[in-house]
């Protein structure tokens, strides 16, 4: 998850693996709050479904496409130059 979204959720829900996040999801409130620290609900929601197709659980696909939540992995592994 991108460091701008996952800080967040660390930071002010405790939120530190998929199953604490799909916990979180399940109360309205927390729901709505969650989506607003993603660029838009439909972020928050594919977030939601991916973590729960993690788990086994089978939920409903999103409609249309999502713009990225989730860090690329151009982001994680730096072009080293070659000596």
């Amino acid at each position: 998850m991108r460091p701008e979204i996952a800080l967040p959720l660390q930071q002010v829900f405790r939120i530190y693996n998929v199953g604490g996040f799909l916990i979180a999801w399940r109360n309205p409130k927390t729901q709505r709050t969650i989506e607003q620290m993603f660029e838009s609900p439909q972020q928050a929601r594919h977030a939601a479904a991916t973590c729960a197709a993690w788990l086994g659980i089978t939920t409903a696909p999103a409609a249309g496409p999502v713009t990225a939540w989730w860090r690329s992995d151009d982001d994680q592994h730096p072009t080293m130059p070659i000596a």
